[in-house]
């Protein structure tokens, strides 16, 4: 569920449900010569218990609609009306926008009834009138699909249970009322408002992959995985081509795999070696030789042929 916050208002956490009903849907406009609209018939819904009966939802998709949101038509006597179930989706009664559809020559007119946000019964009754007039003057859907009511745009913007003002926060960036910029993310350190001298981490450091691990090389290859920033590297496993990024953030962490303890050595050395062209601290040393377990190095790209170390194991040793 996404919210958003306008940026000339301190609410943080609307939300909107935006429907056109009608044209452009796969029953067309309203017309019961071809498609009669029958009491309690459903005309859009995403609740499992109370499903489409007839499909004249335009957009969104009927599966894009909140949970359990749904339209049904009834027709009481010579009142016809359309109630709109949305449930607790709203901690406040929302706003509501109506634009009936019609051909031109037509003017129809829309009131609406709200009711109680836990209601069971319905939460808004649409209705909608040829003038002006009294709910018991409301008038049916067309009966030809060329005049009277052929359908309607509807919009409910309301607060909901996400938000800055509601204890979580609301994701993406917006205005906070100390003229600063709030963001769901952390844009200083321990902090989601940008201050003077802020800063912001660089864009290349992810200490875990998308499935929530830390790359470990078991063999020697030239084909590197740069979506997460630590890497860890195993006994006689030589890493090459390591290509620097500006503002890459690289942590290579050395394991225990075959390192004797006794001798305090592997097998075969850990390394990396950098892209041809590619060097460290500003001198010629492009290799990176590990000789411990559990020693590490902190790689920071300042260009596409620069590394920097900002700090290293004291047994890690740089060459070319």
């Amino acid at each position: 569920m996404n919210v958003f916050r306008p940026m000339n208002s301190d609410e943080s956490n609307l939300f909107k449900i935006r429907l056109s009903i009608g044209f452009g849907s796969p029953l067309g406009v309203f017309d019961t010569n071809t498609n009669t609209l029958n009491n309690n018939d459903i005309i859009a819904s995403n609740n499992s218990s109370n499903i489409v009966t007839k499909n004249h939802l335009s957009a969104p998709t009927n599966n894009l609609l909140p949970q359990n949101f749904y339209i049904k038509y009834i027709i009481d006597g010579s009142v016809n009306k359309f109630e709109v179930f949305y449930n607790d989706i709203f901690t406040q009664q929302p706003s509501v926008q109506i634009l009936p559809h019609t051909n031109s020559g037509n003017i129809i007119t829309s009131n609406i009834v709200k009711k109680d946000l836990s209601s069971n019964d319905s939460n808004l009754e649409i209705y909608f009138s040829q003038i002006a007039s009294s709910i018991s003057n409301s008038i049916a859907v067309s009966t030809n699909g060329t005049s009277g009511l052929l359908g309607f745009d509807l919009e409910i913007t309301g607060p909901i249970k996400l938000g800055i003002t509601t204890g979580n926060s609301n994701k993406g960036w917006a205005l906070s009322s100390s003229n600063s910029l709030y963001s769901y993310f952390d844009t200083s350190i321990g902090t989601s408002l940008s201050t003077t001298d802020s800063f912001v981490l660089g864009k290349n450091l992810c200490l875990l992959s998308k499935d929530g691990t830390i790359k470990n090389y078991t063999t020697s290859t030239s084909s590197l995985d740069y979506s997460t920033s630590v890497w860890l590297i195993n006994d006689s496993v030589s890493l090459t081509t390591v290509t620097p990024k500006l503002g890459m953030t690289l942590i290579i962490i050395s394991t225990d795999n075959n390192f004797d303890t006794t001798t305090n050595s592997y097998t075969s050395n850990p390394t990396v070696t950098l892209n041809s062209g590619c060097s460290l601290n500003y001198s010629t040393n492009n290799l990176i030789t590990f000789t411990r377990q559990a020693e590490s190095i902190i790689l920071y790209g300042i260009s596409s042929t620069q590394f920097i170390v900002l700090n290293k194991s004291e047994n890690i040793t740089l060459s070319s």
